[in-house]
């Protein structure tokens, strides 16, 4: 099972006011985002994505994270 959150990784997903879906995973468009090529590759390969996220878990750990409006402030200095 896949979130909307999820497949808007790989689609692009027109939403309607009521929040509802105006296509399905199949019709809806492959999405203009650069995600696509990253959902691919950690599909086929889960070591890179356990890499991939252990370094940004670890740095979000280490430093902590920003607010939701500046999410990298003062995380990095």
């Amino acid at each position: 099972m896949m979130l909307t959150a999820d497949m808007s990784l790989v689609r692009d997903l027109p939403i309607e006011e009521t929040g509802q879906v105006l296509c399905s995973y199949e019709t809806c468009p492959i999405n203009g985002i650069k995600t696509y090529d990253h959902v691919v590759t950690f599909a086929n390969d889960n070591q890179a994505f356990i890499n991939q996220f252990s370094n940004a878990f670890e740095i979000m750990i280490e430093h902590g994270y920003g607010d939701a409006a500046n999410p990298l402030e003062d995380v990095l200095d």
